[in-house]
């Protein structure tokens, strides 16, 4: 990871959680709770319900550097920011 200064928007955290797989490998099973990856990165449960409630707005800090390098070491590719509220969109749209 070359770039220090790593931004992700709350829907790209929101992502990142709900894809890195199930801890004590879980057949069939993904994603953390915010709780989990709280605890994983050492700040509080708030802190990433903040991160996600942002949406399109970024996120930069220590905290999302630590989720940007979480998404590489398991091989999540993370959409683009434009990609996922296009697809939040369309997912309420339908609903």
């Amino acid at each position: 990871m070359n770039d220090p200064v790593k931004e992700l928007s709350g829907l790209q955290v929101l992502y990142i959680r709900t894809n890195l797989p199930a801890e004590g490998g879980s057949f069939g099973k993904r994603g953390w709770s915010q709780a989990t990856l709280a605890k994983h990165l050492c700040v509080s449960q708030p802190v990433i319900f903040r991160m996600e409630k942002k949406g399109p707005e970024l996120n930069r800090g220590p905290e999302t550097i630590l989720i940007a390098q979480l998404a590489e070491k398991h091989g999540i590719v993370v959409p683009s920011n434009e990609d996922l509220e296009r697809e939040t969109e369309l997912s309420d749209s339908a609903a």
